[in-house]
């Protein structure tokens, strides 16, 4: 089936950015993360930093149906549903989301998506309605290359229907899964930006308990290009994992987790800088709990 031009980016990008909470400096972090049930409401909640959500979820597999309510103690209230369903040969999805503060009912953000993927072809499109940005869509469409397997090729843009003329440039990308986990993936626009990300796993490679992996990524934004190194282990005994990543420049992070007893997960991670020294940037150390 062919992969989402959205997602031909995701697995690498989603390893520099969301294992290392450094950004948040220090916050701690509890989180309940209870399993779906079938039909009846269930709760998940949220400490993290001086916030406190609390989560409602609603979900029916028959009527294909999943929804949300959060609601955080700074006073935003979250919610989102998705419908999936299949029409012909495509299975398709459709969700709501909304999010807006009870002290400024005015500055609301609602985004409307949907998919459709069948086994050669995927389209999909967001469209994101607020007060500073009417009918804000992106758009995307991709297709599996025949005879190769594992192999997308797709394009894609940005545009704000309000006017004409904040079109984005056409994107165009292709992303090579030969392998459970090791993937390539390459993206450029009409400017001449470009993207390229590569991800080797040794498990692909060799039986292993313990996985381990190589992250490498290429950004290129108005001819300054950045190259981002990064690696990761897992061992699924233990369910411990670890992950490092570095630029050209010095700049790194490190993240460890570990699950306790099958009910909680404790991470530790923290980001700094080599030319500051080699030293344990306690400005940027955060750990977090989560209860499951």
């Amino acid at each position: 089936m062919a992969v989402f031009f959205k997602d031909f980016e995701r697995d690498i990008d989603s390893f520099f950015k969301k294992n290392y909470i450094g950004a948040n400096k220090g916050q701690f972090r509890l989180e309940s993360i209870r399993k779906p049930v079938d039909g009846q409401i269930y709760l998940n909640n949220l400490f993290e930093g001086n916030t406190f959500s609390l989560n409602m979820h609603y979900d029916s597999r028959f009527h294909g149906l999943s929804s949300k309510l959060s609601l955080f103690s700074n006073g935003s209230v979250g919610s989102s549903i998705a419908w999936k369903y299949v029409l012909g040969a495509f299975q398709n999805a459709i969700e709501f989301r909304e999010q807006f503060d009870m002290h400024n009912i005015a500055g609301f953000k609602a985004e409307l998506s949907h998919r459709s993927a069948a086994d050669v072809v995927a389209i999909e499109s967001r469209h994101t309605f607020s007060p500073k940005a009417v009918a804000k869509s992106e758009v995307g469409i991709s297709c599996a290359v025949p005879n190769i397997a594992g192999l997308s090729v797709g394009c894609g843009m940005n545009f704000d229907s309000a006017a004409a003329s904040n079109m984005s440039p056409m994107k165009y990308g292709a992303v090579y899964k030969a392998f459970s986990k090791s993937l390539v993936a390459v993206t450029a626009d009409q400017k001449g930006d470009y993207s390229v990300g590569i991800r080797a796993s040794l498990r692909d490679l060799v039986s292993n308990a313990y996985d381990a992996c190589g992250i490498l990524q290429v950004i290129n934004r108005s001819n300054k290009v950045a190259v981002n190194l990064g690696a990761s282990t897992a061992c699924p005994f233990s369910g411990s994992t670890l992950c490092a990543k570095t630029d050209l420049k010095g700049k790194y992070g490190i993240s460890v987790s570990r699950a306790l007893n099958d009910v909680a997960r404790f991470s530790v991670g923290f980001e700094g800088d080599v030319r500051a020294g080699l030293k344990l940037p306690t400005e940027s150390f955060t750990f977090s709990v989560v209860t499951e």
